[in-house]
């Protein structure tokens, strides 16, 4: 007899887990209940309103996003503590995006009002981070952390009162290593560092931010830096202020690295643009422009500085009690030895002071009035008959493949002198409010050419190539059709924002200079605006 044996095969299928979506308050009434209950890869959408909370991550790698946006989406923290919380390690998985965050006000340790980010690296994107009180990082505090900080407004964040503390916008310390970029920090207010306190003993990265109108009671209005390497590039650090030191920025015992800032209209008791203690700071195509130092040097002051190189940077119109741009003191143990080269500085030599052992070299110092657009309304761009232009040290250490905006700089082929390269540009000056007027400028080569201004409807994925540059926009395509670029190389067009343009909604729009065809015509960058 045959036996017929049945072998079962039993196929186990591992569960397959899918990111969710979760929406507050319509699936959770608090932001912080819908983070407790998400899972690894889930997204968090928060409708408009305000939200009354302190919120964790718990360590959680999770999206928290706002649906319409931070001017209709908040996180009010009650002053009960800081109002978000990374503390658990979070990775670069954790993203907080398009929040007002505001009245954080940190009652135990002291640091953190509106974020605080130890040992965690998330992305905080494009939020709102106002009046939140701390006595350290009072917008931000990183310490042992290395998030991206990118696209946000820091604004109005301040020390706790009665007290002296260190950021009022953003605090780094411990082993940090953030990188902070592309974002407003303007009107905070700390004992050290009005914009930035760095105290790390890594190498952050700070580009491409506009550090404006912040005060430090102390040192540092825009930047205070301590025994820290930063890379500082791209930003414009105008119209910051200090009592004692380094209006624009302070430096102790740190190596920073300077390339293509604007620091402009800072003021302070010593050091308006810059003030230096036992550092060795590195300056590469900077504009140091109407900075004001009460005691010191209106531009760089430098105590106790060995091996300083400062190389196609400007410095103008900057001032300080006996007229001097840069000044060089001695320290108990250090004389400042400072390197300029391909500079434009007021006063030529006669600009520079030196004290007690320091020194200096010169190569290629030009004293003649850079001719920027219109500083009286802050325009550092440079004129077409710039002396500026094609003036720069083409082999400098360091020099950048673009100017402080991304216009181009090519190595070896003629640079120019500062933070601004002379190129084709599209840019707008004041501030983006409906049914106020701002100031639309186009940089280009004089000629009786016409100034044509594209206005698209969204900006295209991949920028489409032409025989004149790269195309931004998505149709349909409006065109508004101007003068010719006059002979100081600016085009200027007086504009009405307009009444039905919805705070942040983005309006997209791009330059023409020229007649379509001709070799000399081109096209300009992406500008892109957004009402306030």
């Amino acid at each position: 007899m045959m036996c017929l044996v049945v072998f079962c095969l039993v196929l186990t299928i591992p569960s397959i887990a899918f990111a969710d979506t979760i929406f507050v308050p319509d699936d959770y009434a608090a932001i912080q209940g819908a983070i407790d209950a998400c899972a690894t890869g889930d997204t968090i959408v928060v409708r408009p309103g305000t939200y009354v909370e302190n919120i964790d991550f718990v360590g959680k790698e999770i999206s928290l996003l706002s649906e319409k946006g931070p001017f209709v989406t908040t996180i009010d923290g009650n002053r009960t503590g800081a109002v978000v919380t990374f503390q658990s390690y979070e990775s670069p998985d954790t993203v907080i995006d398009g929040f007002t965050i505001t009245n954080g006000f940190d009652i135990t340790s002291g640091a953190g009002g509106g974020i605080l980010c130890t040992y965690s690296n998330p992305e905080i994107t494009r939020n709102r981070i106002v009046g939140n009180t701390a006595y350290t990082g009072s917008g931000i505090y990183c310490h042992e952390a290395s998030p991206v900080i990118q696209g946000n407004r820091i604004a109005h964040n301040e020390v706790t009162q009665g007290y002296h503390g260190f950021g009022g916008g953003i605090y780094v310390g411990g082993f940090s290593s953030p990188t902070i970029l592309e974002n407003e920090i303007t009107q905070n207010r700390n004992g050290f560092g009005g914009g930035i306190f760095c105290d790390t003993r890594r190498c952050p990265l700070i580009a491409r931010n506009r550090i404006s109108e912040n005060h430090a009671v102390f040192h540092g209005g825009g930047i205070d830096i301590a025994g820290s390497d930063p890379e500082i590039r791209d930003n414009e650090i105008i119209g910051n202020t200090s009592t004692d030191y380094g209006g624009g920025v302070a430096c102790y015992f740190g190596d920073p690295i300077f390339l293509n800032n604007f620091i402009a209209d800072n003021q302070s008791g010593y050091g308006g643009a810059f003030y230096g203690e036992e550092s060795t700071p590195f300056f590469g195509h900077n504009t140091i422009t109407r900075n004001t130092s009460t005691l010191g040097a209106g531009g760089l002051e430098l105590l106790g500085c060995p091996d300083v190189m400062v190389g196609n940077t400007i410095f103008w119109s900057n001032v300080g009690p006996n007229g001097h741009e840069i000044v060089l003191y001695s320290s108990a143990t250090t004389d400042s030895d400072i390197l300029v080269s391909n500079a434009i500085v007021e006063g030529g030599l006669a600009g520079i002071e030196v004290h007690g052992g320091s020194s200096f070299w010169i190569f290629m110092i030009i004293d003649a009035d850079p001719l920027f657009a219109e500083p009286s309304a802050g325009d550092y761009h440079i004129q077409a008959g710039s002396p500026a232009r094609d003036r720069g040290w083409t082999s400098l250490w360091g020099l950048p493949w673009e100017d402080f905006e991304g216009d181009p700089r090519v190595p070896a082929v003629n640079v120019d002198i500062g933070a601004d390269e002379y190129h084709t540009h599209l840019y707008a000056l004041g501030e983006v409010i409906p049914g106020d007027t701002i100031e639309v400028k186009v940089v280009g080569t004089p000629s009786a050419a016409p100034v044509r201004i594209l206005a698209g409807t969204d900006v295209r994925v991949d920028p489409l190539p032409t025989i004149h540059g790269d195309f931004y926009l998505e149709g349909p395509v409006t065109v508004f059709n101007f003068g010719p670029i006059p002979s100081d190389g600016i085009f200027t067009h007086t504009a009405t924002v307009p009444l039905a343009w919805v705070p942040g909604d983005a309006h997209p729009f791009q330059a023409l200079v020229g007649t379509w065809g001709n070799p000399d015509t081109a096209l300009s960058n992406l500008m892109v605006l957004s009402a306030e």
